[in-house]
């Protein structure tokens, strides 16, 4: 049986995998801001096109003229959009960097876990245990099937976070010069190069919006800030 120096079989392997360390990066991804600025960002686009202004008016509202307000009012959508990418991309870069730290934490784990199922396994293989080293061997399993659901999660949060980048890169890269393009040709009474179907700006517009939604509901399911990842079950008592 291979024992550590405290006495422990694989302690030393446990010891060094750090899952406050993965809890906290996970923790610290800017993934609901950058959300909330992409939100800002189509919601300001939305908010010049005038059939989706008077649906937000309500009837209700058109009765009492407030269609006829917000019209006369200036509203800086370039200013709004600008503001929005600005913070858009602060966050997109920081996400990026979080996210490189957070896959070498994952990384370092599954070698960690590679390496206590290798000693538990081979210890296993060896022959039969006492009570006390059979306990030990079933409290390791009980943390490698902890570690192994740390990893699933981590994966499925660096998923939603590459879904929350793709949606910026569409905002940032498709939609926002799209509708500039829209814009200007309004402005001036042209029309738009022919490559570019009309539909094309509101067709993106509505698969966007579906998609940020699909990625608020994903925020949902995923853990609090407060809940840790996961956290190594505690040694049975002998």
């Amino acid at each position: 049986m291979r024992e550590t120096a405290d006495g422990g079989l694989g302690a030393a392997l446990v010891a060094q995998a750090d899952l406050d360390a993965i809890t906290a990066l996970i923790q610290g991804l800017p993934t609901v801001p950058l959300l909330e600025q992409l939100d800002a960002a189509v919601a300001a686009l939305d908010s010049s096109d005038p059939v989706r202004a008077r649906r937000r008016v309500g009837w209700f509202g058109r009765l009492m003229g407030r269609d006829i307000v917000a019209q006369a009012q200036v509203d800086p959508v370039e200013q709004r959009v600008r503001v929005a990418l600005s913070s858009a991309k602060s966050l997109a870069d920081e996400l990026s960097a979080q996210l490189v730290k957070l896959q070498a934490a994952a990384d370092g784990l599954q070698r960690q876990l590679g390496l206590l199922d290798a000693t538990v396994s081979d210890t296993r293989a060896s022959g039969p245990s006492d009570d006390v080293s059979a306990r030990r061997l079933v409290h390791l399993d009980l943390i490698a099937a902890s570690w192994t659901a740390t990893l699933a999660h981590v994966a499925m949060v660096r998923g939603h976070a590459r879904r929350l980048m793709e949606r910026h890169e569409q905002v940032r890269d498709v939609l926002v010069p799209l509708w500039r393009q829209h814009a200007a040709a309004n402005a001036t009474g042209k029309q738009l190069r022919t490559d570019i179907r009309p539909d094309r700006f509101s067709q993106l517009q509505r698969e966007l919006r579906i998609g940020l939604a699909s990625l608020h509901d994903s925020t949902a399911v995923l853990p609090s800030p407060q809940t840790k990842v996961n956290a190594s079950p505690k040694e049975p008592l002998p």
